[in-house]
C-alpha cells in the first residue's frame, strides 16, 4: 500500500511558493493560508527567495481567482493546477504598508484581490466575560450569498462579469478610504485608485 508523503491538510502557514504549490498538489488543490504573524509570508511573496528580487506570487494570483496555474522545473518536474486559496494573514501595519506600496503587487492585481485593512491602535479592552456572536439572520444571509455565488460560478459557461455602478462605488468608497486611513497619504491614493478600477 502506497504511503503518503505527508499528512493531508487544509491549512498552511509560513511556506515558500514552491512548498505551497507542492501542498496544493497533494491536497486537492485547495488550501487556506493562515498566519497570525504574516510578516515572513509577505516577504516571501515580495521576492525574498527569488534570485531576481522580483515578487513571487503567481500561484496566489491564480489561487485567489481559481484560475489555471502551471510550472515546469528541472528538479520539481511539471505541475498543472487550478488552485483555490483563501488567505487570512495578520500582520503589523508597517508590513501591510510594504505589501500595498509594492508596485508589482499593485500593477499585477495581488493587492486588488485582497481585502486589506488596518485596525487602529488604541487601548485593548479586557475580556468582560460576555459572549458575543454574529446574529443568526446575519450569518444565514451571508451563507446564502456565498452559496449563491459559488453555484453561479460552477454553473457558468462563460466568465461572470460584475460591473460596479457609480452608486455602488459611492457607497463603498468611504469604507475604502477609512480602512486605509492609518497608512501614509500616497498609499491612500493608490489604494483608492486600485479599488475604483475594479
Amino acid at each position: 500500500e502506497a504511503l503518503l508523503k505527508s499528512v493531508p491538510r487544509y491549512l498552511i502557514s509560513n511556506a515558500t511558493t514552491a512548498a505551497l504549490t507542492d501542498s496544493l498538489a497533494r491536497n486537492g488543490q485547495v488550501l487556506m493560508s493562515l498566519s497570525p504573524e504574516a510578516g515572513e509570508l509577505v516577504r516571501v511573496v515580495l521576492g525574498k527567495f527569488n534570485r531576481r528580487g522580483s515578487a513571487d506570487f503567481d500561484v496566489y494570483l491564480s489561487g485567489l481567482s481559481v484560475e489555471s496555474y502551471g510550472e515546469t522545473r528541472i528538479v520539481r518536474g511539471d505541475t498543472q493546477l487550478r488552485p483555490c486559496i483563501t488567505l487570512l494573514w495578520l500582520c503589523q501595519p508597517c508590513v501591510l504598508e510594504d505589501l500595498m506600496g509594492n508596485q508589482e503587487a499593485q500593477e499585477r492585481g495581488f493587492v486588488a484581490r485582497c481585502l486589506n485593512f488596518v485596525v487602529p491602535a488604541g487601548e485593548v479592552p479586557l475580556d468582560d466575560g460576555e459572549i458575543r456572536c454574529v446574529p443568526e439572520p446575519v450569518w444565514r444571509e451571508w451563507d446564502g450569498l456565498v452559496h449563491a455565488i459559488l453555484v453561479a460560478r460552477a454553473e457558468a459557461t462563460e466568465p461572470n462579469v460584475i460591473t460596479c455602478t457609480p452608486e455602488n462605488f459611492a457607497s463603498v468608497k468611504p469604507f475604502t478610504t477609512n480602512t486605509t486611513s492609518a497608512l501614509p497619504s500616497p498609499l491612500d491614493r493608490k489604494s483608492t485608485r486600485l479599488n475604483s478600477s475594479h
